[in-house]
């Protein structure tokens, strides 16, 4: 990565044709250096077709599940640290998602808001903070990714990269200007609709790229399951990204799978919860497995 980000370009003749990442994009070396990084990930992915159709499916995983995630920090009976999820955002920018969740899921359980989510009163969430959540989820989030998928620029990929930040002050001056009710309406509806177009979005997209690429017995191939060493096929600084990408999204979303078994509330939900997440991620893809079983639990809670 330093080979195409140099810490400074000063003194380079045509440093934008030589490091067509390394942009002044603040004119400070070292913000100007750090936004490379991240511009130079996705920037060499937009450029290649294969690579490209695997970020709009990577971002049909993550939406839903972003989504999912925060939701659950509105719930009145989760612990501070969960109900801060912009912050665990931040993080998993500067890092990377398949680190970042499954530690946000291990100090979800440990915590003790599994326990709290099964209680009706502490899982309840206001229809007002939801609308909110939605509000900012939709502008601060889904529209810098299709802006940042249909321009293909680095100046778009550099500001999808501060979606946390619009996401926590669209939802602040939401709630500024239409401050919740102190009359308490149920968000369970709106939360269920939301994870139905989700796992509808989701699904569609999980079937227009695996479903064609499905013949005889090369199926398993559709999925275009990352490799374990990488190296071996390609040493392409495009194909090792792509194939960095598939396993973040594989230890990603995976955390979220593995962490909605602790939502069963018996053995027999149990073994549906597995049963399902066999059978739906091949044909619906991951993401819309994990929404799958959150639909169902959110039916349950609001019974």
């Amino acid at each position: 990565m330093d080979l195409q980000c140099p810490y400074s370009i000063s003194g380079v003749e045509n440093a934008s044709k030589v490091f067509p990442y390394r942009l002044s994009y603040t004119g400070i070396d070292f913000l100007d250096y750090f936004s490379c990084g991240m511009v130079a990930t996705f920037q060499g992915q937009l450029g290649d077709r294969n690579a490209t159709e695997f970020l709009n499916y990577l971002f049909s995983c993550f939406l839903p599940t972003t989504l999912i995630f925060a939701i659950e920090a509105l719930r009145p009976g989760v612990s501070k640290a969960i109900s801060m999820p912009n912050l665990f955002l931040f993080v998993a920018q500067s890092g990377t998602a398949g680190v970042l969740f499954p530690i946000y899921w291990a100090f979800y359980i440990a915590g003790g808001n599994v326990e709290n989510r099964r209680n009706v009163s502490l899982a309840a969430v206001h229809l007002d903070e939801v609308v909110a959540a939605s509000f900012a989820f939709v502008f601060g989030s889904v529209a810098p990714v299709l802006g940042m998928l249909q321009l293909k620029s680095a100046y778009a990929i550099l500001v999808w990269q501060f979606f946390p930040l619009y996401i926590a002050l669209l939802q602040f001056a939401y709630s500024k200007a239409a401050p919740p009710s102190k009359t308490y309406k149920s968000g369970f509806p709106l939360i269920r609709f939301l994870y139905i177009v989700s796992f509808i979005l989701s699904s569609s997209a999980h079937i227009t790229a695996v479903w064609p690429k499905i013949t005889g017995i090369s199926w398993p191939s559709a999925f275009d399951l990352p490799s374990s060493n990488p190296s071996s096929i390609s040493t392409s600084t495009v194909f090792l990204l792509h194939n960095f990408l598939k396993w973040d999204v594989v230890f990603f979303v995976g955390s979220f799978a593995l962490a909605s078994l602790w939502f069963a509330r018996n053995f027999k939900e149990l073994l549906g919860f597995v049963l399902w997440y066999v059978l739906a991620t091949p044909i619906f893809g991951p993401a819309s497995a994990v929404t799958g079983v959150f639909i169902y639990d959110e039916a349950i809670l609001s019974c």
